[in-house]
């Protein structure tokens, strides 16, 4: 299990974060319930209840998972078994939608640092002191999503 891992697991537990009021029609949630997986709701409400085998596909599928990059034989995002939504519950949701801004591609390689980059440029950056996650597109300066661990919720703001 990776040091994120570990920390969003801890900070789950003991509710930790802080909740700095911010409001935007723009957030999208998760949280892992007792016995694993994890629970998505979107800005329009719509909630996605994954268990943790389709939950680890579907983000890996996007690049959003945050302990890893693609292996051998593990799909990632471009790949034919992403585009199936048996395969990937994101497919086609709010949750896919949401993240289209990040959209990497290719090869990723995890940084001594523990952030992400895959050979399209596109950058995971996490930041464990302060329990923040930006994803930047391609070539981009500015994250297009930014996520922060508050009140046992992950939230991804755009």
């Amino acid at each position: 299990m990776s040091r994120w891992s570990l920390i969003l697991a801890a900070c789950l537990g003991a509710a930790c974060g802080e909740d700095t009021g911010a409001a935007s029609d723009q957030l999208i949630e998760n949280y892992s319930p007792p016995g694993g997986g994890l629970v998505w709701t979107c800005p329009d409400g719509t909630v996605l209840t994954l268990t943790s085998d389709v939950s680890k596909q579907s983000t890996l599928c996007l690049g959003i998972d945050g302990s890893e990059c693609r292996s051998a034989g593990t799909p990632g995002p471009g790949d034919p078994e992403c585009d199936d939504a048996n395969f990937n519950a994101f497919k086609g949701s709010c949750v896919e939608e949401y993240f289209s801004c990040f959209q990497p591609s290719g090869t990723c390689e995890i940084l001594e640092n523990g952030n992400q980059e895959w050979s399209d440029g596109a950058v995971q950056d996490r930041n464990y002191m302060s329990f923040v996650a930006s994803y930047f597109a391609s070539g981009a300066q500015e994250p297009c999503i930014t996520a922060t661990l508050r009140d046992g919720y992950v939230s991804y703001n755009r």
